[in-house]
């Protein structure tokens, strides 16, 4: 039985008061219990050496890129949510995941030492963390009321400030849904509107000392509803609900560099091109012109989150479906096996101890013990919303659902 250690802080955000309580428990190991997620629902990929890194909305799948083989890792592991938003790597190689249910973890995998910290708003309701960014021996936090500046090594790690509103043109307590810097700048992209600082500015808490975007105020930024940014050698380029822009620093008016008509999750500049990870596809960014990566093989072109490594070959996360890789010519998919979806409204062991589910609006699926098999292929039950299922006395099954009968199977 393998041991680990699991320690869990609770962080209130009181304005720009932040109190922790620290606490610490040990647990014995984790064969006891396993937890079945689907993880296809991929947020954010890291890539570290050999492994692809994967937050996804049933906690962490680590893709072995030359076996081609899957780790996974949940809440009985020791992650404080499995439902992630983000994933970052520390300066000293530790791992910080930030899930919906306001918990940050860190996990140390050569000790396999795991602390959850719990991130609670004033008025004691959880907030989501959506994104973590590394800078040294500090992270900058991304959360559904602002901007937390968290220092690791303080205490074990705590906040030292959260920064609610982010400019004059912000209204405060902003989603901020990324954070990317470059040089001394602190860029964040909210879901309305777009903020810049010196990181390093002691007044941050001053929201003077922040200077805003939004489509109101801002010359050519046509969206404001901002998911990623990145960088051209210093050029800030954002990626939003209605495509991509591009500021220019020395007029602080916007480009738009196109695809308005697309949703971009994520951006990477490699080799002189710069990639958008969008809802319909892979665009590539070259001579003032998007081409649009080949699709076949794909089995879902709803893309997340996506990393390139030196080689050039991508890597890419999707919206339910598979971690996609493109080496230029063509796609090869991972499927994580998993059940269908993290919703479970019933379950049955029939004579045999296969496992029979009922996902509502996901369907029905079977698990044997080793696999799981969604039963979407069943023209029957494909297409229903499956709320319940039995089993008779001659070990015959059948899926109620809502609106389309019982199913015998």
């Amino acid at each position: 039985m393998s041991h680990f250690r699991i320690r869990s802080n609770k962080i209130c955000l009181l304005g720009s008061l932040l109190f922790a309580f620290l606490f610490e428990v040990s647990f014995g190991g984790t064969g006891d219990w396993t937890t079945y997620t689907n993880m296809n629902y991929i947020n954010e990929v890291l890539l570290k050496g050999n492994q692809l890194w994967c937050a996804t909305t049933g906690g962490v799948a680590i893709l072995d890129i030359n076996e081609g083989t899957f780790a996974k890792l949940t809440n009985v592991s020791g992650l404080g949510g499995n439902h992630l938003y983000s994933l970052a790597i520390d300066s000293a190689g530790s791992f910080w995941l930030g899930a919906q249910n306001g918990t940050l973890t860190k996990y140390m995998p050569e000790e396999n030492w795991w602390r959850v910290y719990n991130f609670f708003d004033r008025d004691g309701g959880r907030l989501q963390i959506k994104d973590v960014t590394a800078d040294g021996d500090q992270l900058w936090i991304a959360t559904d009321v602002g901007v937390s500046l968290f220092l690791i090594c303080k205490h074990g790690g705590e906040i030292k400030e959260t920064y609610r509103r982010l400019g004059e043109n912000m209204k405060g307590e902003e989603e901020v849904n990324t954070i990317h810097l470059v040089g001394e700048k602190i860029w964040v992209g909210a879901i309305e509107g777009v903020a810049t600082a010196d990181k390093n500015d002691p007044n941050l808490l001053d929201f003077s000392r922040w200077i805003s975007f939004t489509k109101e105020s801002s010359p050519g930024l046509d969206n404001d509803s901002v998911y990623c940014i990145t960088d051209i050698d210093g050029d800030i380029v954002i990626g939003t609900a209605k495509g991509v822009f591009k500021f220019n620093p020395f007029d602080s008016i916007w480009q738009s560099l196109g695809l308005e008509n697309r949703i971009i999750n994520d951006l990477k500049y490699f080799n002189q091109k710069l990639y958008a990870a969008s809802n319909a596809g892979i665009y590539v960014h070259e001579d003032q012109t998007w081409n649009k990566l080949p699709t076949g093989g794909l089995l879902s072109s709803y893309f997340k989150s996506m990393t390139i490594d030196e080689d050039g070959i991508l890597r890419v996360g999707t919206a339910g479906k598979v971690i996609s890789v493109y080496d230029g010519s063509e796609w090869e998919n991972y499927l994580i096996d998993g059940p269908p979806a993290n919703l479970f409204f019933d379950m049955e062991i029939d004579d045999k101890g296969n496992l029979w589910c009922a996902h509502e609006v996901y369907g029905a699926s079977v698990f044997h013990g080793v696999g799981w098999t969604s039963l979407s292929s069943v023209p029957e039950i494909s297409g229903r919303r499956i709320n319940a299922v039995e089993k008779d006395r001659h070990n015959t099954l059948w899926f109620s659902s809502w609106g389309g009968g019982v199913i015998k199977y």
